[in-house]
C-alpha cells in the first residue's frame, strides 16, 4: 500500500502538478486538475467554456480520494442510478452542478462502470449539443485518474 505522499507525487507526475501552481512540494494538501484541460477549452476571454465538465482530486488518505466533477457534467438516469448506488454527493445551486465521489481501493473498479454509463448517452439522442464533445473528454479523463489510481493502490 502506498503513502499518502507516494500517491500525491504519483498524481504529481501524472497532472504536471497541483492545480495551483503556487505549490510545489508534495507535503502540501492541495487539489489536482485531473480533467485534461487544454488551450482549446478555454473563451477568448481565458475561462473555461460552460460545458466544459471540470474535475478535481483532493487526496484526503493514503486510501482515499476525493473526485469532484462541476459543470458541464454528463446527465442521465443510468448516471445518476450510479451516483445513488455509490453514494456520490449530488448538489445542484443555481448556477453549479457537482458531484463529488469518494474513491478508494475498494471502489476504484467501478468508475470504469461510470465512464460507460457516461459514453451510453451519445449512443442515442441527447438533449445537450454539447455532449458530443464533452461525453467522451469526460471518459477519457476518467479512465486515465482510474489509471493513475490503479497503479498506486495495487
Amino acid at each position: 500500500m502506498t503513502t499518502k505522499l507516494e500517491l500525491k507525487g504519483l498524481l504529481v507526475d501524472a497532472y504536471g502538478g497541483f492545480a495551483d501552481k503556487r505549490y510545489k512540494k508534495v507535503e502540501n494538501d492541495a487539489t489536482f486538475i485531473v480533467d485534461d484541460r487544454g488551450r482549446g477549452d478555454y473563451d477568448a476571454r481565458g475561462l473555461l467554456f460552460l460545458w466544459f465538465c471540470q474535475m478535481f482530486a483532493f487526496v484526503d488518505e493514503a486510501d482515499s480520494v476525493q473526485l469532484r466533477l462541476i459543470n458541464g457534467v454528463p446527465q442521465s438516469d443510468a448516471v445518476s442510478q450510479w451516483y445513488a448506488e455509490h453514494g456520490a454527493d449530488e448538489q445542484t445551486s443555481s448556477s453549479l452542478y457537482t458531484v463529488e465521489i469518494d474513491v478508494t481501493p475498494d471502489n476504484i473498479d467501478d468508475l470504469p462502470d461510470l465512464a460507460s454509463r457516461f459514453a451510453a448517452i451519445i449512443k442515442r439522442r441527447y438533449d445537450e449539443r454539447a455532449y458530443k464533445y464533452v461525453v467522451p473528454r469526460t471518459c477519457d479523463s476518467l479512465m486515465r485518474f482510474h489509471g493513475v489510481l490503479s497503479k498506486a493502490w495495487r
